[in-house]
């Protein structure tokens, strides 16, 4: 697995962000400084934002920045929803989550600060290795069941579950990242009724129903991860 993240480069904290995706130049961000950030260089973009590698001066430490599109930022759902990214994951400190640094606006924009890990998402290890030993997997699955096991003591659910949102460390450390779509566990979100939100090989029916959903839809998402390291492919999947 470390071979893999050597092979296939190193260096996320982003979430399942396109890299083709442009809407700007990335020298638009490199270089400049945000909240008590300089941007260093671009990880990826996708339909909600763009993602980048800054370095926070005051502690001189790298950190992810996750911004929202300037379109989308005026949407007043889309911005509740970072917004409760930032305030869910900052209540947590566990060593298979990653932290939140800061939340913060800048000409308009809204920003996360997030940890930087050094490595890749679990995705890419998958697209390398396409099945991963039993002994890797278990070991795999006890970090990720402890990351979610505090997410959930916090009274938080996280709905999204997938490789794309499980990063792997240089020394083979999982971290839980993307908290997009989380909500408190008493059910108060900003979706709309009969939506489903998520990611469709990983929810449950409840899930793509777009009902309520509680603890068991995070690991009924974390067995379908499972079973894909083992196997190669989601359950319900055609290989």
């Amino acid at each position: 697995m470390r071979a893999a993240i050597r092979r296939r480069g190193a260096g996320t904290g982003r979430s399942s962000l396109e890299p083709g995706r442009r809407r700007m130049s990335a020298a638009t961000l490199v270089g400049r400084r945000l909240g008590g950030f300089t941007v260093e260089r671009e990880l990826g973009r996708g339909g909600m934002g763009v993602v980048v590698l800054a370095r926070q001066e005051s502690l001189d430490r790298p950190a992810v920045l996750k911004r929202i599109h300037v379109e989308l930022a005026r949407d007043a759902e889309l911005e509740a929803r970072f917004e409760r990214e930032a305030i869910a994951a900052a209540r947590l400190h566990h060593p298979n989550v990653v932290s939140v640094y800061d939340r913060f606006q800048h000409r308009g924009a809204q920003y996360i600060a997030t940890e930087y890990v050094d490595g890749i998402d679990l995705s890419r290890v998958l697209e390398s290795e396409f099945r991963l030993p039993w002994r890797i997997t278990a070991t795999i699955a006890l970090e990720i069941a402890r990351g979610l096991e505090a997410i959930h003591a916090e009274g938080t659910l996280h709905r999204d579950i997938k490789p794309q949102n499980l990063l792997i460390g240089r020394h083979g450390e999982v971290k839980i990242t993307d908290f997009g779509l989380a909500l408190d566990a008493s059910g108060s979100a900003l979706t709309r009724p009969g939506i489903a939100i998520g990611t469709p090989p990983y929810m449950p029916p409840e899930q793509l129903r777009g009902e309520r959903v509680d603890p068991r839809a995070d690991l009924f998402a974390f067995g379908c991860v499972l079973y894909e390291m083992l196997t190669g492919h989601p359950p319900f999947e055609r290989p």
